[in-house]
């Protein structure tokens, strides 16, 4: 018997059957191209809700046809998905505009100057955090009163595809707060926020825990997308934090680093600290329900496109590489990463600044090259340069209270071996590779279990699905070196902010 987690990407979808002990025995991915995930003006990028689920229609045939599963194996479906991406439904259970996906950056500006205003509202029972919350919210009935008034609910775009798979209008607890102010203690919608936001309360969907069943598959469904008719559709969450519940990181301590489209940490929190943060006026960290029942979880630390800059240094300088991985059939990353190992620690005084994108220009800056650099330093500067800019992040998350024994990698960046050990030297913490480094469509997963009492709670699908393949320990002599590096590195963007400034004023 199988669970079949359906993981809506930035970039993708995939649909991966796992069994209950977390073995993955069939996968189906489709990429969105770029007519799917569109740009129709400047700042903004959206997707046809139609178009989405058309693409996770096939997925999830083709994960099921793969392996000549039985359709009445797959016991549940859980699902997780993107942040930051969402959408409208309208009055007529239709959408209203497309998904406003995560790189649109349109409102950026006037949601900025509704958060200034909403600065000024000194209430001891606001919530500064969930009032930021409800911003876009407020852009939304303002740019588009027209829409706003033919609105049912708004919704992520995975909740749309559960409305599609079963007919419920719901959301998870972890997700909703990236919808709008919800508040994760009630585990209900903050009306204060929305009243002073001036969003009709009625307009939020309805919320429930993420192992909670939204419903089931019915024939109509069942025939599109060889699910059997009945199928348990359960909610899931938010990726990064079935992720953490995919590699077992939901005890206080224990970390998740996801290193994908960007990089991130999250953590599993107390109560109290959660609390704390809802109150400060600004954070840099956020947080909410966990997908693990009970608990909560904090993140914010978005490594400054770590994957990213090692795929256009592929793309732009390694065309020689690409070439022998297509005759050897070997991945061109562990070519790359062959390369990057022989370099000593530091690269021989290279650094990378990896501020990318997030910025409104780019501000990436490769430090200290000379002759004496090949093409092995610079790849190695790269995994140096975004393991660095997150030891910020797990720095600054420390000096707020948050203590870190371990961190658990997942994606595309927890296949190496070398990447790993460069972050547990430069971390200074123990670094652990799981053997299904996809983790968070295993989440999503074991979520599905629970919510059809395979496992009986987290805990439980966590030791049935979750294994170790690597343990990476800080070297002490390495770690030496690379606080020197951090040192100088931690000094480089106040250095350059005046450069940056000139040069984004061209």
């Amino acid at each position: 018997m199988y669970l079949l987690a359906l993981d809506i990407g930035t970039t993708g979808c995939r649909s991966v059957i796992y069994t209950h002990d977390g073995i993955p025995v069939s996968l189906a991915y489709e990429e969105y191209n770029p007519s799917q995930r569109f740009h129709p003006k400047p700042g903004y990028e959206e997707m046809n809700p139609d178009v989405l689920w058309d693409i996770v229609v096939r997925t999830i045939r083709k994960s099921i046809s793969n392996e000549n599963i039985r359709s009445r194996d797959v016991q549940a479906l859980g699902i997780t998905g993107i942040m930051g991406a969402w959408m409208v439904m309208g009055k007529n259970h239709k959408w209203l505009y497309p998904c406003i996906w995560t790189g649109d950056s349109r409102a950026r500006e006037p949601i900025a100057k509704i958060m200034k205003e909403f600065e000024g509202i000194k209430d001891k029972d606001v919530s500064p955090s969930r009032l930021r919350r409800s911003a876009r919210l407020t852009w939304f009935r303002k740019t588009m009163p027209d829409l706003y008034s033919q609105t049912l609910n708004f919704l992520n775009p995975e909740d749309y595809i559960v409305y599609k798979l079963c007919g419920r209008i719901v959301t998870d607890y972890c997700s909703a707060h990236f919808i709008g102010p919800f508040d994760p203690f009630k585990k209900k919608w903050d009306s204060k926020c929305l009243e002073i936001a001036g969003i009709d309360e009625v307009l939020m969907p309805e919320t429930k825990p993420s192992s909670a069943i939204a419903g089931e598959v019915g024939s109509d469904v069942s025939e599109k997308t060889s699910l059997a008719r009945g199928t348990p559709i359960v909610l899931g969450g938010y990726d990064v934090i079935c992720g953490a519940l995919g590699v077992g990181a939901i005890e206080e301590g224990i970390a998740s680093d996801v290193t994908g489209t960007v990089e991130q940490t999250a953590y599993t929190v107390p109560e109290n600290f959660l609390r704390k943060l809802d109150k400060l006026p600004t954070a840099p960290l956020w947080g909410g329900c966990h997908v693990a029942e009970d608990k909560y979880y904090v993140t914010g630390g978005i490594g400054r496109s770590s994957g990213p800059i090692l795929r256009w240094y592929r793309d732009t300088f390694a065309d020689e590489e690409q070439r022998d991985a297509k005759k050897k059939n070997k991945d061109v990353y562990d070519i790359l990463t062959e390369m990057a190992s022989k370099a000593e620690p530091g690269s021989k005084k290279l650094l990378l600044l990896p501020d990318f994108m997030f910025s409104n220009h780019g501000e990436g800056v490769l430090i200290g090259l000379s002759f004496e650099h090949s093409k092995n330093e610079i790849i190695r500067a790269i995994l140096e340069g975004a393991s660095f800019r997150m030891k910020e992040y797990i720095d600054r998350s420390e000096e707020l209270g948050l203590k870190t024994t371990e961190l658990r990698a997942l994606g595309g960046g927890a296949k190496s071996s070398l990447w790993l050990q460069i972050k547990a030297d430069i971390f200074q913490k123990t670094v652990i590779a799981p053997v299904i480094t996809e983790a968070t469509s295993l989440g999503a997963a074991i979520l599905a279990g629970i919510g059809i009492d395979v496992y009986k709670d987290a805990a439980e699908g966590v030791r049935r699905a979750y294994r170790v393949k690597e343990i990476h320990k800080p070297d002490e002599r390495r770690s030496k070196v690379y606080e020197r590096y951090y040192n100088i590195y931690r000094r480089l963007r106040p250095t350059l902010e005046g450069i940056f400034s000139d040069l984004a004023s061209l």
